[in-house]
């Protein structure tokens, strides 16, 4: 019976504990994939000028394994292709939330584009933020144009 409430209190202490490491872990998960989206959409605006004009919208879509889907912006050579996220980003975290809509041309500390994700608030990843304010788990996170949070 004492090894009973031991285990107990021990599984009592060690569950928030658990919590916050899952919180900072996802945190960083998906601070770190925003970034490579940031980067990718700026490669890709860097290719194809036209189509990737200031306030337009690039919509990329996430699967429930985190896998990337995009779509075509444009029309003619400068087009750009559906799926022409996939050269530079595969996969983000698994639970990342779609989709993800990505403006072109939006300056230094201005949102680019949100994501969310199910086991982090937007605390855990700008915790010093005043754009990024929301404490419930799933909130969408703002970042600019690189990735970097708001």
């Amino acid at each position: 019976m004492i090894v009973v409430v031991i285990v107990g209190l021990l599984a009592m202490l060690a569950a928030p504990a658990y919590q916050k490491l899952r919180r900072n872990s996802a945190g960083k998960a998906l601070a770190l994939d925003a970034r490579n989206i940031g980067l990718a959409m700026q490669q890709i605006a860097l290719e194809h000028p036209r189509a990737a004009r200031p306030g337009e919208i690039f919509a990329i879509s996430v699967s429930s394994d985190g896998t990337l889907a995009s779509a075509g912006l444009g029309d003619g050579d400068d087009a750009i292709k559906p799926d022409s996220i996939t050269q530079y980003v595969r996969k983000v975290s698994p639970g990342t939330g779609s989709p993800i809509t990505y403006t072109f041309g939006a300056g230094s500390g201005e949102k680019a584009f949100s994501m969310s994700h199910p086991h982090c608030t937007p605390n855990d990843i700008a915790p010093k933020s005043t754009v990024n304010t929301g404490a419930t788990l799933g909130s969408p996170v703002q970042f600019d144009e690189e990735g970097k949070p708001l």
